[in-house]
């Protein structure tokens, strides 16, 4: 082969190349990013780099939601979140829209519950398969799952919201430990605040019983005064 049909051919091909990255770069909806995740053909007009950085964990608040997560997991009911909230197989929710432009629940054929409701999973007892199974020796998940045994679904639990009064003797509970910890050592306002808090969020109902907890955790063990100090 001859000098110069190799630079012929160096050169046809370097010319592909520029020609095949030009085309996937006007053509692909996505942008190209280098190793560092940088935009760097200009084509990403839907994510500001500046703003998608990471945010920073609160370690404490962190902390308070799981002590508030495993203290209401101990008594409450544990739904299935899928039977709760997601659209049910209901055809007639379907015709509801078509024929008056809403419907009392929406519509997904592919689901297994027919209405959404309160069902209870089972105790976290049942070992499930892993999709990549070469992952772990035994072929299983880390844990054990729960399991919605009326229609199959295998999910984590939904905490359900229990009424004022059921609530409120957790919280008065919890903060007669914390008056009595010496580690935390709530003083009588400190805790009479926090009750006073508590109550308040619940009753206005917009937060979960697990978000007002661990609100009340964090204000209680976190650094600072209780509150920031303000008197109710």
């Amino acid at each position: 082969m001859t000098t110069n049909t190799k630079s012929s051919r160096a050169t046809a091909k370097a010319s592909a190349s520029a020609s095949t990255s030009s085309s996937s770069q006007s053509s692909s909806p996505y942008p190209r990013r280098n190793w560092w995740g940088e935009d760097v053909d200009g084509t990403d007009t839907d994510t500001n780099t500046e703003t998608s950085e990471p945010q920073p964990v609160n370690y404490e608040r962190e902390r308070a939601a799981w002590i508030a997560h495993r203290i209401l997991k101990e008594t409450a009911t544990l739904a299935c979140p899928i039977t709760l909230n997601e659209p049910p197989n209901n055809p007639a929710a379907l015709w509801q829209w078509l024929e008056h432009g809403e419907a009392d629940s929406g519509h997904d054929p592919s689901a297994l519950h027919r209405a959404n409701e309160v069902i209870e999973l089972t105790d976290a007892e049942y070992w499930v398969p892993c999709e990549d199974s070469d992952d772990l020796a035994n072929g299983y998940g880390p844990h054990p799952s729960r399991v919605n045994l009326e229609y199959g679904y295998i999910a984590g639990p939904q905490i359900l919201d229990r009424p004022t009064a059921a609530f409120m003797s957790v919280v008065n509970a919890l903060l007669d430990h914390f008056e009595w910890s010496p580690k935390v050592g709530l003083s009588s306002r400190e805790r009479e605040k926090l009750e006073c808090h508590a109550e308040r969020l619940k009753r206005n109902g917009d937060w979960r019983d697990t978000d007002v907890l661990a609100e009340i955790v964090y204000e209680a063990t976190s650094e600072g005064a209780v509150l920031g100090g303000d008197d109710e």
